[in-house]
């Protein structure tokens, strides 16, 4: 399965490198939901992390380098991970520019 520090075949940090592209990555755990939305800011460049939890508002954190973006990534997926959160399915590729709802 993929992980969104990129580690598989739908690399989050790749992908909004090489072609620009948003990323959607849902985890579970019980009835709550937490999604993680990558992207690149071609206006600003800066990488883009989102993440909505289900009795939140979104959290928008930015970074300038691929790096502090890619460690921050792996810092969620191993908090998700120590408290119980399980992805579900793979990232959700969305066209450039799609700022609509997460069904």
């Amino acid at each position: 399965m993929a992980t969104v520090s990129g580690a598989t075949e739908y690399p989050a940090v790749h992908c909004a490198v090489k072609i620009v592209c948003d990323m959607i990555w849902s985890f579970g755990r019980g009835d709550e939901v937490v999604r993680l939305h990558t992207s690149y800011d071609v206006t600003s460049h800066e990488f883009v992390l989102e993440i909505t939890w289900t009795d939140g508002p979104p959290t928008t954190e930015r970074f300038p380098t691929i790096r502090k973006f890619k460690r921050r990534i792996l810092a969620v997926e191993q908090q998700l991970a120590e408290e119980h959160w399980t992805q579900i399915g793979g990232p959700e590729i969305l066209p450039h520019g799609w700022r609509g709802p997460v069904h």
